[in-house]
């Protein structure tokens, strides 16, 4: 092993050298300012030193667990690609003022991490039976997105159409009409299809999903309903649930929302905006009052954990990708670190021996991290030591940001006519940096909206059966792993011998199907 270590440092010292030729093949990088890492003390550390501690750590934690997963919850973040978790990090560290070297997000701690390859699909069309089972057998389940609760991937795990915007009966074509007359829209299959009659726990976006057109928003009243058949969905939810003698509570505004018991509510619905829910950075602003995702998902688990035979959550951080598509770098990676305070939250309040957790992401974007800025550099801020010219600066001489799209609509911010605009001539509050949470980052292409990208995506997890989920594999291995690890379906042999409580059932497959059908999301 030493020689190893030896030939390791000789080639690191070479490939250091500022005595060397430049390479031509390759950019020539100003020297690291030394900028160890700290130890849990603040003292100085080597990378040695912390590289022990984490195999200390791993040996510990990545012991396999075997047992079988009494709960489930299932986080998604639309969009978040490879470079969105790195550049998170950083933000996250900016915000609190640490380094990004010793920073990670709640899931960098879990034992295990894989690879998820990703495809695209042309239609939702997921198969609720499942989800019929799981209700027979006792789970409770609920769905939490900041997205419209009938957008596209959480309306995958309970609702089947062939166009993800038939949202309401006025997205359904005219001329379908008579050739699919019991065509139902999503939001209708979600109040009114039998087996999704018992999801325990709703909340996001989209009021106006649920609402007749000739009816008002109660937080915007300039905003109608989008419904034509004069149905108020959210009337007739509250209507059966009344019928069925349980306890409920319809929620669209913090106060009310904060007033929520979860030991005295079996069922919860929360639409909290008119559309999407705001932006994580956004929700100060809002007039009626936003929950956070962190906030919504402690309810929802204190609702679904009074089960005894366990629940099904799925939690959806949906806003990353709009954030993205704007070539918005801020917001998709504050919204972002919303999702990972959720997780922290859902990993306090359920244990690593029953719950198993899974966060992964449908696609990516072409979102990169460029350049060779300094590692306590606002990420926000100008690229630096660049190939082909000085710091901050490209072959023409003019700077450009960190965080950039190879595509989207920052392209037209950043060129005057065909030609790169000078950052460095705009004023201090129209400049790129932590503080200016509307700048659009620069992209290669113009386009109205920036593109999905096609690599593969990360999938981290932790619990029962975590550890089936390292290497590399289809996104449809997802659930088959979280069924393997409930005991249901064709795996349910292996739990043949235990005498464990009933588990949960195929419905886990279809809910967590959504992380593939939900790719066609733009």
């Amino acid at each position: 092993m030493q020689w190893i270590q030896l030939l390791i440092v000789l080639v690191a010292s070479v490939s250091l050298s500022r005595g060397r030729s430049p390479d031509p093949d390759h950019p020539k990088f100003k020297r690291a300012v030394n900028d160890s890492p700290k130890d849990t003390n603040g003292q100085e550390a080597d990378w040695s030193d912390l590289a022990q501690k984490q195999l200390q750590d791993d040996l510990e934690s990545k012991l396999p667990r075997t047992a079988k997963a009494e709960n489930l919850v299932l986080f998604i973040g639309d969009g978040m690609g490879m470079s969105t978790l790195t550049a998170a990090r950083w933000h996250k560290a900016e915000a609190e003022g640490t380094k990004a070297v010793e920073t990670m997000l709640q899931w960098d701690k879990w034992p295990a991490s894989g690879m998820s390859k990703t495809y695209n699909v042309d239609r939702m069309t997921p198969d609720s039976a499942g989800t019929a089972t799981a209700f027979s057998c006792g789970k409770s389940t609920g769905i939490v997105t900041t997205t419209r609760i009938t957008h596209a991937t959480p309306a995958a795990s309970y609702a089947k159409s062939a166009d993800r915007d038939w949202e309401n009966d006025s997205d359904f074509p005219e001329e379908l009409k008579a050739e699919c007359p019991d065509f139902k829209d999503i939001a209708y299959q979600l109040v009114h299809t039998e087996i999704n009659k018992n999801i325990q726990v709703l909340m996001g976006g989209g009021r106006r999903e649920f609402m007749s057109n000739n009816e008002t928003d109660p937080e915007y009243p300039e905003l109608l309903g989008y419904r034509n058949d004069g149905r108020n969905l959210i009337m007739e939810w509250e209507s059966m649930r009344e019928e069925e003698n349980v306890q409920w509570a319809f929620v669209d505004r913090q106060e009310d929302f904060d007033a929520v018991d979860p030991a005295q509510t079996d069922y919860l619905l929360g639409l909290f905006d008119h559309g999407h829910m705001q932006y994580e950075i956004d929700r100060s602003n809002d007039t009626f009052g936003e929950p956070s995702l962190a906030e919504m998902v402690e309810k929802a688990i204190r609702i679904l954990s009074k089960n005894p035979n366990g629940f099904v959550l799925i939690v959806e951080g949906g806003r990353i990708d709009h954030a993205h598509h704007a070539t918005n770098a801020f917001r998709a990676l504050s919204d972002t670190i919303a999702l990972e305070e959720a997780v922290a939250k859902a990993d306090q309040m359920t244990s690593i021996e029953d719950t198993l957790m899974v966060v992964t992401a449908d696609h990516s974007h072409v979102f990169s991290i460029g350049g060779g800025p300094d590692i306590n550099l606002d990420i926000y801020k100008l690229a630096a030591d660049v190939i082909g010219g000085p710091d901050d600066t490209g072959s023409d001489g003019k700077p450009y940001t960190t965080l950039a799209y190879a595509n989207g609509p920052g392209w037209y911010n950043h060129r005057n006519y065909s030609l790169r605009v000078d950052m460095s001539e705009w004023s201090d509050d129209m400049k790129p940096s932590m503080d200016n949470i509307d700048f659009l980052q620069d992209a290669g292409v113009p386009m109205k909206s920036e593109t999905h990208a096609g690599e593969d995506v990360a999938v981290f997890a932790r619990g029962p059966m975590a550890y089936l989920l390292t290497g590399t594999y289809e996104q449809s291995f997802i659930p088959h792993v979280m069924m393997y690890a409930a005991c249901i379906g064709e795996n349910k042999q292996h739990c043949a011998s235990t005498d464990a409580a009933p588990r949960i059932v195929q419905s886990a497959f279809y809910l967590v199907a959504m992380v593939i059908v939900a790719m066609v999301s733009v």
